[in-house]
C-alpha cells in the first residue's frame, strides 16, 4: 500500500506569478498614456486660469488706483507680465513691471490679437478690436484653451 503524503500547498507557481505580471504589463502599458494626457489637460487648464487671474488682476489694479494697467505678452519665452502705464504710448521697461509670471511647461501660446492689452480706469480695454483673444495649447496642439476679453467690459472668460 502506497500512503499518500498530504503536503500543503506553500506559494505560488512560476506560471501563477508571470501570468500575474504580465497581466500588470498590459495595464500599465494601457493606463500610462491615459494619465500622461489627463495631466497636460490639467495643465492646459491650470495655466489657463492663471492666465485669466492675471487679466483679472490688471484689470483690478486699473479699477481701483483709475489708471493703466496691463499685461505684456512675451510668446516666444511663453511669459506675460502686468505693468502699469501713465501715457498712451509708452512702451514697457523693467520699472512698470508690477509682476511677472511664465506658462507651465507643456504649455506654449497658439495665438494672440495683441502683443499687450491695457485695461482703463474704468476697466474697458484700450484697444482698436472689439475683443483681446489669447489661445494656449499644449506643446503637441492636442488640446487648447482660448481666453477671450471684450473691450467694453474687459471682463475675461476661458472657452474650449
Amino acid at each position: 500500500m502506497i500512503l499518500a503524503v498530504n503536503r500543503a500547498k506553500k506559494g505560488f507557481t512560476l506560471i501563477e506569478l508571470l501570468t500575474v505580471l504580465v497581466i500588470m504589463v498590459i495595464i500599465g502599458s494601457v493606463s500610462l498614456p491615459l494619465l500622461a494626457q489627463i495631466r497636460t489637460r490639467q495643465s492646459l487648464k491650470k495655466a489657463a486660469q492663471q492666465l485669466l487671474t492675471c487679466l483679472d488682476t490688471a484689470r483690478s489694479f486699473a479699477l481701483s488706483e483709475r489708471s493703466r494697467y496691463g499685461v505684456n505678452f512675451n510668446i516666444t519665452a511663453g511669459e506675460f507680465s502686468i505693468f502699469k502705464r501713465e501715457k498712451k504710448g509708452e512702451t514697457v521697461d523693467d520699472k512698470q513691471i508690477e509682476k511677472r509670471y511664465k506658462l507651465l511647461s507643456p504649455i506654449k501660446f497658439k495665438y494672440i490679437t495683441h502683443s499687450e492689452i491695457v485695461f482703463l480706469g474704468d476697466g474697458s480695454l484700450d484697444v482698436d478690436s472689439e475683443e483681446f483673444v489669447v489661445k494656449i495649447q499644449d506643446k503637441k496642439g492636442n488640446n487648447a484653451r482660448k481666453i477671450k476679453v471684450p473691450k467694453v467690459t474687459g471682463i475675461g472668460r476661458i472657452e474650449k
